[in-house]
């Protein structure tokens, strides 16, 4: 796969987690199914000694992405315009929300013990 298909790729699917986010607290089981992906993200991490942190969660969104464009998934451009009219969305899409979920609410630091 190409560098620049790879960017494309993950500026989408950054987009997809951003908007998804917007809708955590208004579709019912949204939050629940994102808790659960954020929670798997954190056991991988701390399974393999990772610091949970920023730079982690980035180098797992970009592998994350990456792998699933591999096997023929890529981000659904439609789910940004179907998450306003409360619509539902993929797995990939899912996982991404979690993501950026966690992005924003970890804690540096956090290491396995």
């Amino acid at each position: 796969m190409s560098e620049e298909l790879m960017k494309l790729g993950l500026s989408l699917a950054l987009s997809i987690g951003e908007a998804g986010l917007s809708h955590v607290s208004t579709w019912p089981g949204l939050l629940a199914a994102v808790d659960q992906h954020a929670a798997e993200v954190r056991d991988a991490l701390l399974g393999c000694g990772e610091v949970i942190g920023s730079d982690a969660i980035s180098d797992y969104t970009r592998g994350f992405v990456q792998a699933s464009i591999e096997r023929g998934w890529w981000p659904p451009v439609e789910d940004a315009h179907e998450m306003d009219r409360g619509a539902g969305h993929d797995w990939e899409t899912t996982r991404l929300i979690a993501l950026t979920w966690l992005s924003r609410h970890s804690s540096p630091g956090v290491t396995a013990v």
